[in-house]
């Protein structure tokens, strides 16, 4: 697809905010990932990196989208009414971080129900963006999106420009991510038996080249990308890695026809112009 008003490529940067509930929602995986280190490490998200990061999209007058379970807001409750009376979107990322397709049909709609009550009784709004716990989701989970009138899911990796899928009642706009431009790839660690996806910690210059490569490519190709950033405050919260992002912003700055907006924007931007081009 082609972006309008001539943009070559288009991005956006999130957060996944889970906080200690990525670790507990593993403890069946192994007792240790309940411990008060893990918990520890969890906590500095919501506690510290959100601050941090939040200070850093101000400077540069950029709107995000974080991703917030419910166990996570109401754990922390001044932290998504901060984020949302800030102008940043607030995304649906489940009440409890468990993986939809481990969950039953019945399960899963009331972590739907819940979540939604939560997000009404905090901050007076439904989300419209979803982002699946765990990276699983299952037809089921499509059926809940469709039901609930969700605009834009942010979870798969088929393309790297959005796309749409075709449902009974709405077409959802597929906002795709990809494990280089998550930072739990590069950054995601802990003392315990390995997590999926788990990688060495690695130097902020190697993941800088990385997304600073990514990003060029797609603006030279001129196809329509999106470049969807996926960043947990637990990691790039830490001083090193805020500079990291800092610089990304600065070298993206320098390029023009570039659009960064919070993901429902882009969404809706793109859903006009997939279903008008059919």
């Amino acid at each position: 697809m082609k972006w309008s008003n001539g943009i070559r490529c288009a991005a956006c940067f999130t957060f996944d905010v889970d906080g200690p509930l990525v670790w507990r929602s593993k403890v069946s995986l192994d007792p240790k990932f309940g411990s008060p280190m893990c918990i520890s490490m969890g906590e500095f998200g919501p506690v510290v990196g959100v601050p941090r990061i939040l200070n850093l999209l101000r400077k540069y007058d950029i709107k995000g989208c974080f991703f917030i379970p419910g166990e996570t807001m109401v754990e922390f409750p001044d932290v998504a009414p901060r984020i949302f009376d800030e102008g940043h979107e607030i995304g649906f990322h489940s009440y409890s971080h468990i993986n939809p397709a481990d969950l039953t049909y019945d399960q899963e709609r009331e972590d739907f129900e819940k979540c939604f009550d939560l997000f009404q009784k905090v901050l007076k709004m439904r989300p419209y963006g979803y982002r699946s716990a765990g990276a699983g989701l299952s037809e089921k989970t499509w059926n809940f999106l469709d039901e609930f009138d969700f605009v834009y899911d942010s979870s798969m990796m088929g393309r790297d420009y959005p796309y749409l899928k075709k449902m009974k009642k709405n077409s959802i706009v597929l906002l795709p991510i990809h494990g280089m431009l998550d930072d739990w790839t590069h950054f995601g660690w802990n003392l315990y038996p390995p997590l999926p996806c788990q990688a060495n910690m690695q130097n902020p210059e190697t993941v800088y080249d990385i997304w600073k490569s990514e990003f060029d490519a797609m603006y030279d190709l001129d196809e329509g990308c999106v470049f969807t950033l996926l960043m947990h405050p637990q990691l790039s919260g830490r001083p090193s890695r805020v500079a990291l992002l800092e610089r990304l912003i600065q070298h993206m700055r320098q390029f023009p026809q570039v659009r960064i907006a919070k993901p429902i924007e882009l969404a809706q931007e793109a859903k006009r112009i997939l279903t008008q081009s059919k």
